[in-house]
């Protein structure tokens, strides 16, 4: 290796994998993984596959987690996987990515969908059926939870 090369390493999956034992995503943990060293700002497939066995995990997370989890991906996925015209195929990557049919979506997995249906030119009705299938699910499990609230001091 000659002076001056960077190799790009790619430490996301182990990173990943050590915040999952941890039980906790840190700000440094968002940090660390948004300055990870690389030739390409493209995410590889091990990243993408990382991150999202990491928001699955429904891990504590510190406020910027989201919207690291949300940019980075849903970028990934508007810009070098399915543009703004996604094909019906790649609308059911993305839902098989969040967890499929039936799915309690973790925050950061709901502000991705979110980002990315706000970004699209157009939709796939099966993409569209599963976000209202989500945020209906989501409804019901804060009614569910207020409901438990109700007559406690």
């Amino acid at each position: 290796m000659t002076s001056g090369t960077l190799i790009a390493l790619d430490l996301a999956p182990q990173i990943c994998a050590a915040i999952s034992r941890r039980g906790q995503i840190l700000a440094d943990d968002v940090g660390m993984l948004s300055n990870l060293p690389k030739l390409e700002d493209g995410l590889t497939e091990s990243e993408i596959d990382a991150l999202g066995a990491l928001a699955r995990a429904r891990l504590p997370a510190c406020p910027d987690w989201g919207r690291f989890f949300a940019d980075k991906v849903g970028g990934w996925f508007l810009e070098d996987f399915a543009g703004r015209r996604p094909s019906l195929e790649q609308a059911h990557w993305l839902i098989d990515y969040l967890g499929g049919e039936g799915a309690d979506l973790t925050t950061a997995q709901f502000r991705l969908l979110m980002q990315v249906l706000e970004n699209l030119e157009s939709c796939p009705d099966e993409l569209l059926a599963f976000a209202r299938a989500c945020l209906v699910r989501a409804m019901g499990a804060e009614i569910e939870a207020r409901r438990g609230q109700v007559g406690t001091a």
